[in-house]
């Protein structure tokens, strides 16, 4: 079972809160402790080893005392940084201020915490905690499934030309492999840096689009059980977030065509209902020490032979949504940005990788997506920097794997 803490001193937020593990069978009720203040949670945190801490940003210090929009932030470094307190494997810090948002995002940006917004009667933060605490109860009850992986990474495309044809430049020896039954092609590889070797497996899509991914994720998982299964390729960008070339890691992954459509005599609106998956825990504080470090990106550039590479690239990790159009309209992007103010980017095909991943049989891979912008999904939407994104993309995917898996 999981053990929980929540620090809030707001009695119907925290309610609210503690109901999301009233239908849970890995949260039960004896599970779940409660502070009201700083003080209160140090000792709880000195005494307990929680799976998951969910922790307001505006507490007390004391109890009784006025509560500080800071002290929250005060518990998480603390947790972090002190050696008196038992680190909690799953940090959440949630607050109904939007300008604490804002305030906090950056701090928060490269450590295990994630910041929600709490909204009442918005199930959004509620479905986001309940997949951090899934994955905690995935990885505290499942470990000996890691024995029963075949492969260590699964990578597909959805593109056989750029992007598994850029794919398959990568140094693994790849020899074909078909199965019965079953019309994919796939190649067999090894990943070799030194002593370390990557069992490695790809395949290209029959087309573009989530039911195509899903499908072949699903093949390649059955086949060959790998512990990771990734995707490669090219995105568009959204303007001000990145640059033509950069690479784009999907931390939240979602479909924005997921919703309902309402109509009336004098009108027809879409209102969209999202249900995003997230990038492991584990590997997104990989990703985020990469970026800080900025790895990799000389040596990719240094070896490219695509003329449209004029500057380094950089590395952005964020939102990026999947959908089942090539878009060449920026308002549209502008509307699904009211889904995820941080979005990055948008394609047509992560949504599916994540969901196989996800609800596939066990052992489960964790999935990734590293994909590099090629356009901004606008009129001057066009082809030149699809080769180049297809290189970047796989160059970026072979060093993190080799290095970090």
């Amino acid at each position: 079972m999981l053990r929980v803490l929540i620090v809030d001193d707001n009695i119907d937020k925290l309610a609210d809160i503690r109901s999301i593990f009233s239908d849970i069978d890995s949260v039960q009720d004896d599970n779940v402790d409660i502070a009201y203040d700083v003080m209160s949670a140090k000792v709880l945190l000195s005494e307990n080893l929680y799976d998951v801490a969910i922790i307001d940003l505006n507490l007390p210090t004391r109890p009784h005392e006025t509560p500080k929009p800071n002290n929250g932030f005060v518990l998480i470094n603390l947790i972090r940084h002190s050696k008196v307190v038992k680190k909690p494997t799953y940090v959440v810090a949630l607050t109904e201020y939007a300008h604490l948002i804002d305030e906090y995002t950056s701090k928060f940006y490269n450590d295990m915490v994630f910041l929600l917004q709490y909204v009442d009667n918005d199930d959004n933060w509620r479905k986001q905690i309940l997949s951090y605490v899934d994955y905690a109860y995935e990885a505290k009850i499942k470990p000996t499934v890691v024995g029963e992986y075949n492969f260590d990474l699964g990578i597909i495309t959805a593109l056989h030309d750029p992007e598994f044809r850029y794919l398959l430049k990568l140094d693994a020896n790849w020899q074909k492999r078909k199965h019965v039954h079953d019309s994919t092609v796939y190649y067999e590889g090894e990943f070799v840096a030194g002593q370390k070797k990557l069992k490695v497996v790809a395949a290209a899509a029959p087309q573009m689009g989530m039911p195509a991914s899903t499908a072949l994720s699903l093949k390649v998982i059955e086949h060959y059980r790998p512990r990771y299964l990734a995707m490669v390729g090219i995105a568009a960008g959204v303007k001000g977030k990145c640059e033509l070339g950069d690479v784009l890691i999907t931390d939240i992954s979602w479909d924005y065509g997921s919703g309902k459509i309402r109509r009336t005599p004098s009108s027809v609106t879409f209102e969209p209902d999202p249900k995003p998956l997230t990038l492991s825990p584990d590997l997104k504080e990989k990703f985020s020490a990469v970026i800080r470090e900025k790895c990799y990106v000389e040596d990719i550039v240094a070896g490219t032979e695509e003329p449209v590479a004029k500057r380094p690239f950089n590395v952005v990790l964020g939102p990026v949504a999947s959908g089942a159009a090539v878009l060449e309209d920026p308002e549209l992007i502008k509307e699904i940005m009211l889904h995820n103010r941080k979005l990055i980017g948008i394609e047509m095909e992560i949504y599916g990788l994540f969901y196989a991943a996800t609800n596939c049989t066990l052992p489960r891979p964790l999935p990734f997506a590293i994909k590099s912008v090629c356009d901004f999904g606008d009129s001057k939407k066009n082809d030149k920097y699809q080769k180049y994104a297809s290189y970047v993309s796989s160059q970026f995917l072979y060093r993190f794997a080799i290095s970090e898996l």
